[in-house]
């Protein structure tokens, strides 16, 4: 697919699609909030965390909490809010039977985003009435999620732990990578040895046993002689 860039702020296909995969098929362990893989490896999708951060702590109302902890849970909440409920949408979408569903579910995933991400703006009974800037890369990646409905896919590889939900270079693609592919085969192929094979091996041997040459008869000495 080719890379597509029109504005000095687009994000190229290519990084929209980086980071959607690496969202969508994040280990629990980098979306609970224990570690700060998303917010430091896509900084610029996420831009107004620490503000958000600041904003989100009047509402967890813990008195006994030192301002460090009060900080810290804050941002476990946030990055739970917006990475983990991320996953899970994205999930579902992968997972949508057709595209008007995953068009509801994408709708109500950029919702709860512009939700936990706009804390402090916009107050007021019509603050959600705006939708997110355009061009905010976390809206851009899902525009590009949009337009690629049809080539959503999940791994024919059942076992697949790299990208089990990947975005398909051709539509008919089943696996998301070579490795997957081969893996596939290798199973296809041992369960039909155990299914056909000892058939198989019987037919080959029937076809290939040699036919059995027709006993030969003693020769008949020289010095017989013949009695009187």
């Amino acid at each position: 697919m080719k890379s597509r860039k029109t504005l000095a702020t687009d994000k190229s296909d290519q990084e929209l699609r980086g980071f959607l995969l690496d969202v969508v098929n994040a280990e629990d362990q980098l979306t609970d909030g224990t570690a700060d893989y998303f917010f430091s490896r896509y900084p610029s999708f996420f831009p107004a965390k620490e503000t958000d951060i600041k904003a989100l702590l009047p509402f967890l109302g813990r008195r006994m909490t030192s301002p460090e902890g009060l900080l810290l849970e804050g941002r476990q909440i946030l990055y739970r809010a917006i990475i983990g409920e991320m996953r899970e949408w994205l999930r579902a979408i992968w997972d949508a039977e057709d595209d008007y569903t995953r068009e509801w579910r994408l709708f109500n995933l950029q919702l709860h985003l512009h939700r936990v991400t706009d804390l402090n703006k916009n107050p007021g009974k019509g603050k959600y009435l705006q939708p997110p800037p355009l061009q905010a890369p976390i809206n851009q990646a899902l525009r590009y999620l949009n337009r690629n409905f049809s080539r959503l896919k999940k791994c024919g590889n059942k076992d697949c732990k790299t990208t089990p939900y990947f975005i398909a270079d051709k539509g008919k693609q089943v696996y998301c990578s070579a490795e997957c592919s081969g893996v596939a085969q290798k199973i296809c192929k041992r369960r039909w040895w155990r299914k056909e094979g000892p058939e198989w091996r019987k037919s080959r041997r029937t076809k290939e046993k040699p036919n059995k040459p027709a006993p030969r008869k003693a020769p008949i000495s020289r010095c017989y002689k013949k009695p009187v």
